[in-house]
């Protein structure tokens, strides 16, 4: 890895932490951050997205429930890596 690699990947970490600090004042979690035909996407786990009344907590008796999915989104695909971390952190701060 040459040092312009290493500046790179330093920087995006570093605004995966700020990202990740932000999401969870908006109560929002980072599920997956990927890369697919249409561009780099983060997939959102955000609670307030769930049907109102729904256990967030594992239910034994029920342990195929899927509602907890319904808290996924994706709001944006990018075409970079850095634009996605960027673009989604301003998102989240307005």
């Amino acid at each position: 890895m040459n040092a312009e690699t290493r500046v790179e990947k330093s920087r995006i970490d570093d605004l995966i932490g700020q990202l990740e600090d932000t999401a969870a004042e908006k109560d929002a979690v980072i599920y997956n951050i990927m890369r697919r035909n249409a561009g780099w996407g983060i997939l959102w786990y955000e609670k307030s997205r769930l049907p109102g009344g729904y256990n967030h907590e594992y239910n034994r008796d029920r342990p195929l429930d899927n509602e907890w999915r319904k808290g996924l989104i994706v709001y944006k695909y990018y075409p970079t890596l850095f634009e996605c971390i960027e673009k989604e952190l301003e998102r989240l701060r307005t």
